[in-house]
């Protein structure tokens, strides 16, 4: 391309034209006019009353990165489609070859696209059938990098989506393959050490959305509730100027948390099915409130510590607000216990008692069969009778 594009003069005012007459010269003195080549500006032209002139790239590193996003967007669909028709071996190098090119790009790319990508060439591989636990390491490093924001997006993707038995089945699917790759989705399967602190937490996701086959998916592969989940909270509960929700989650956010910060969270789970008229719904949330209170040895709320906590707090109350979906006073958050009894765990009392012995072992089994990478089909190897095994199980 020797020449500079040009508009016609017909087609543009006075300020346009030199906007045009000094951006063509800008291209003259650049190095990277050949990225131009692959750039559609001549639909640029025909459409510059909707994108001006002033918006198209005019340095040589705005060329550059608009050049690396019109390459890889063509490419990206041609890769996938491949990766649809392909056996395979082929698909492991498709999938490099895809990983090389989004590198390369990466600086260009936000976590948003990033995360698209990943849910569609996951789906492509799901209907193939595709499990090289290698391929999908090098996908979750390579995609996802030091990017928090990604990490979170890409797990997200999995534990968010609708409540259907496809979703659960693909869930199923990648954390059979990423325990195969012994990969532990950054610490939000298992806590590693203290370093591992995401803002994000799939089991509290699963519960609060009432999802009890995700919710049974995580739980049998090992997943827990984490640290992260007092964003979760946040996205749910917390509205703009709202210092009811502020003053209610303070235990979680402690660095040791004690008993009112288990027995806060019991509250806070109230309140959103205070907020369910389905009882289809309501039926969910329970099942999934029980099976988290299963596969822990954490002793039972009871009603007593409920009243207790909220007396307690309501001592030192917030300044009151009024919120239509929120309790704001002590007779409000005292209604949220009539709740309880809707959805309290089988096996609670009115009294406070340790969990049993059985409870014990069962939660010290799992965790060490999930740190091994062996859970849930670990389970079936050990020397147990059948009973006992399920009752090890979700």
């Amino acid at each position: 391309m020797n020449q500079p594009l040009r508009r016609s003069r017909s087609h543009c005012s006075v300020d346009k034209l030199t906007t045009e007459r000094l951006l063509c010269y800008r291209w003259a003195e650049m190095n990277s006019l050949v990225y131009l080549n692959i750039i559609d500006y001549q639909g640029k032209m025909k459409y510059s009353e909707t994108i001006p002139w002033s918006n198209v790239p005019s340095t040589d590193e705005e060329i550059r990165k608009y050049s690396q996003i019109s390459v890889y967007m063509a490419y990206q669909p041609y890769i996938l489609d491949k990766i649809a028709v392909a056996d395979n071996i082929l698909v492991s190098q498709l999938i490099r070859g895809m990983l090389h090119v989004s590198n390369l790009y990466s600086v260009v790319f936000d976590s948003d696209r990033k995360t698209l990508f990943y849910v569609d060439i996951i789906h492509r591989l799901f209907e193939k059938k595709f499990d090289d636990p290698a391929s999908f390491l090098n996908l979750w490093n390579l995609l996802c990098g030091n990017s928090n924001e990604t990490k979170i997006n890409v797990l997200s993707s999995l534990v968010e989506r609708r409540h259907d038995k496809k979703s659960a089945i693909i869930l199923s699917y990648i954390l059979n393959i990423a325990q195969a790759a012994q990969f532990n989705f950054w610490g939000m399967w298992f806590k590693e050490n203290e370093e591992d602190v995401l803002c994000f937490c799939p089991v509290t996701v699963a519960l609060l959305k009432g999802n009890v086959d995700h919710l049974v998916m995580l739980l049998q592969y090992g997943f827990e509730q984490n640290p992260g989940r007092v964003a979760i909270y946040d996205k749910y509960f917390h509205h703009i100027h709202n210092p009811v929700y502020s003053w209610l989650k303070a235990p979680l956010e402690e660095r040791n948390p004690g008993r009112n910060a288990v027995v806060t969270e019991v509250l806070l789970f109230l309140i959103q099915i205070s907020k369910i008229k389905s009882k289809s719904k309501l039926k969910s949330l329970a099942k999934c409130f029980g099976l988290l209170w299963s596969l822990n040895a954490v002793p039972f709320v009871t009603e007593s510590e409920l009243v207790d906590e909220i007396y307690r707090r309501f001592q030192s109350p917030p300044r009151r607000l009024r919120y239509r979906s929120f309790p704001y006073t002590c007779r409000q958050f005292l209604n949220l216990v009539e709740y309880y009894d809707q959805v309290k765990p089988q096996g609670s009392t009115e009294d406070i008692h340790p969990r049993s012995l059985q409870q014990f072992c069962k939660c010290r089994i799992r965790k060490t069969l999930v740190r091994s990478y062996n859970l849930p089909q670990g389970i079936k190897k050990l020397p147990l009778p059948k009973k006992l095994q399920e009752f090890l199980d979700v």
